[in-house]
């Protein structure tokens, strides 16, 4: 893809005339035209600031790929993650280095209703959520986790690595 090309379509993706883009841009409309029509080169000043205005950012190459890999791997573990909410709760207690107790008394809970949960044992849902928010669990649906990994795989996909020509 040409310069030209590229600030054209961006200048449409934006929605903006050729007089708005060269005020945003901090030029002249003429040279905006000239940028466009390939007889003006454009300064590298000029050019990092289409990419902000557009929504672009430059990164390595190799950085996407890590992301990319983190996300993969956070999908997996979501995917592969179907522990028992006592279970959760006992896990992320222990991370914490908080004993049943403790936690008992952080979430402003009866002493003995962590333990009650942890034994897969019945407790009032108004407890079980004061213990979740102290431990900074959070209640979702499969459909939403799908949702999520449906959103993530499509902003991944959209990272766009432009080849421009100069």
């Amino acid at each position: 893809m040409t310069i030209q090309t590229f600030f054209k379509r961006n200048r449409k993706k934006l929605g903006l005339n050729n007089t708005e883009l060269a005020r945003q841009l901090g030029i002249k409309a003429v040279t905006l035209k000239g940028i466009m029509s390939g007889e003006i080169s454009c300064s590298l000043e000029t050019f990092l600031k289409m990419l902000e205005i557009s929504g672009y950012a430059i990164i390595e190459k190799d950085t996407v790929t890590e992301l990319k890999s983190k996300v993969r791997a956070a999908t997996r573990q979501i995917n592969t993650n179907t522990m028992k909410a006592p279970d959760v709760v006992r896990t992320e207690r222990k991370k914490k280095g908080l004993t049943q107790n403790q936690l008992s008394e952080r979430a402003g809970t009866g002493i003995h209703l962590v333990n009650r949960f942890e034994n897969k044992e019945n407790i009032k849902s108004s407890s079980l959520l004061k213990i979740l928010k102290e431990l900074n669990i959070f209640l979702c649906n499969h459909d939403t986790v799908r949702n999520v990994e449906r959103n993530i795989a499509n902003d991944l996909k959209q990272i766009t690595f432009l080849k421009l020509e100069i």
